[in-house]
């Protein structure tokens, strides 16, 4: 499974660590799913978030592979309609491409019967 996270200046560090960390970890309750998690980008370089936090994506928008999920991360909300207003609609143009590559594989965390028992991958 390969998961894109597309990053941008000021984006909310929390809504792009938290799912990074909890794609990363599906493989620790379902062996099949593999998931491959990237932070990506328009260009390459240093994404500084909402809080000063520095990351580099690990793939810029031409060279992600066909996604099995994208999450997008919110951020600050004058980042965000500097992308939206974008006249070359790079960001948005990702997002709508990405969206039309065909149905996304629908994944949900279900919690096990068992008591004690943690949460489970499994598809809807």
């Amino acid at each position: 499974m390969i998961i894109g996270i597309p990053i941008y200046e000021k984006v909310d560090l929390l809504d792009v660590a938290a799912p990074y960390e909890i794609f990363s970890l599906i493989k620790e309750f379902d062996k099949k799913l593999k998931p491959t998690v990237y932070l990506i980008a328009a260009k390459p370089g240093i994404i500084k978030t909402r809080d000063g936090f520095i990351m580099k994506p690990h793939k810029v928008f031409s060279e992600v592979p066909r996604l099995d999920v994208l999450w997008v991360p919110g951020g600050d909300p004058a980042a965000l309609k500097k992308l939206m207003n974008d006249p070359a609609r790079t960001y948005l143009n990702f997002l709508i491409t990405r969206s039309r590559e065909g149905p996304p594989r629908r994944v949900s965390l279900r919690r096990r019967p068992a008591p004690g028992a943690g949460w489970t991958a499994g598809r809807v």
